[in-house]
């Protein structure tokens, strides 16, 4: 099995889905760029989608119904942000791109891959804390799978969703 990043039309469709389900219960993580107007700074980030939204709509002081037509209408994937409240919701959590690449070996994330693929549609990870789950997320979305996050009496579980099964 070869592994590679899949292209942007993938990306798209989990990034509409993601941000379709920003209200639910389970929400999805979602992977997008944006650049912090204070700094220039442009970051690739991974936040669940309801954190998107809200930004947004703290961003433009719009209704959270309005700032999720913005984004579900935005294929870019790009947005930008001025707001204080909106870039610290955006930034909770963070790791350089060295942390990110060394996560990625040392978790051997492609295990996780092949197993999901296997699996029917869906597989369960218990990462030991929040940065771990976010890595994971990040990894997977660039790979066409979508996570979700699902809070349980045993803890927070990361559900990984093969979305190419459905």
């Amino acid at each position: 099995m070869i592994f590679c990043q899949v292209d942007d039309s993938i990306k798209l469709k989990n990034y509409v889905l993601a941000v379709n389900n920003f209200n639910s219960t389970m929400p999805y993580f979602v992977i997008f760029k944006y650049k912090d107007l204070n700094t220039n700074l442009i970051r690739e980030v991974c936040v669940l989608s309801s954190d998107l939204i809200y930004s947004i709509s703290e961003e433009k002081k719009i209704t959270h119904f309005e700032a999720f037509e913005l984004a579900i209408k935005n294929e870019s994937m790009y947005f930008e942000f001025k707001n204080v409240k909106s870039l610290e919701r955006l930034n909770m959590i963070t790791y350089s791109k060295d942390e990110f690449n060394n996560f990625k070996r040392k978790k051997r994330v492609k295990k996780l891959i092949v197993k999901t693929l296997t699996s029917k549609q869906s597989e369960k990870l218990f990462p030991k804390d929040e940065k771990e789950q976010i890595m994971f997320a990040h990894f997977l979305f660039n790979f066409g799978f979508l996570t979700a996050i699902n809070e349980c009496f045993g803890g927070q579980e990361l559900i990984v969703i093969n979305s190419t099964s459905e």
